[in-house]
């Protein structure tokens, strides 16, 4: 696990309060061509990760809700630690995609529908509905 980079400004909500409403990020640079941004709105913020390919080319992708209004989940709401973990797995996906690694031939529509709904359980109110669809 690679260690935490400290941010005064980002890490906890009563210093991202201090920063102006912004479409521009605020990034700060977690490891070798990744970044991790902070996007301040009028109704809260929102982390962003940002990864260096190749001739001058970013791969960028929201992470998550950030905790200024109400507490760290670790699922759709991250405090500034969470959003770095969270950045780093995305870094590690576009490295995969990058260099071809990222498709897996033993991922079977069986794994891909478990996966799905394991995530849908989580992010949507009609899991049992869903789950009937699928076992007919």
């Amino acid at each position: 696990m690679a260690s935490s980079v400290r941010n005064s400004e980002l890490e906890n909500r009563t210093q991202r309060s201090k920063l102006s409403v912004a479409h521009r990020p605020h990034w700060v640079g977690i490891g070798q061509g990744l970044y991790l941004g902070y996007r301040k709105g009028a109704k809260g913020g929102a982390w962003i990760a940002r990864y260096y390919l190749e001739k001058g080319k970013y791969a960028t992708g929201k992470l998550g809700k950030a905790d200024d209004h109400q507490d760290a989940n670790d699922l759709d709401v991250l405090n500034y630690f969470e959003a770095q973990e969270r950045a780093r797995t995305f870094a590690n996906q576009q490295a995969k995609l990058v260099t071809g690694g990222g498709s897996d031939k033993s991922f079977t529509v069986a794994e891909a529908t478990k996966k799905y709904l394991e995530w849908f359980k989580v992010h949507r109110k009609s899991y049992s509905r869903t789950l009937q669809a699928v076992n007919q």
